[in-house]
């Protein structure tokens, strides 16, 4: 699947923050599922595999001068 977790190291940051980042810098193709996940994290689910390479290998990102680490995680889809 596309999807990554991701957080801010050192910050709190909003849904709105996290999205309007994502959607601007992120994805071509603006088609992306993001998730608010427990304790600052998020799980972003891209819709095409293009807009997931350029998320994971395009980095370091940064929002609020904090950097955004993402990370490839095996997620239980239970909950989300």
């Amino acid at each position: 699947k596309n999807d990554l977790v991701i957080n801010v190291l050192g910050k709190h940051v909003t849904f709105k923050m996290i999205e309007n980042k994502i959607q601007c810098d992120w994805t071509k193709s603006r088609v992306v599922r993001i998730k608010n996940m427990l304790e600052d994290f998020f799980l972003v689910q891209f819709a095409i595999q293009e807009d997931y390479r350029h998320a994971f290998y395009e980095r370091p990102w940064m929002i609020v001068d904090d950097y955004i680490v993402v990370e490839v995680k095996t997620i239980l889809y239970s909950n989300y």
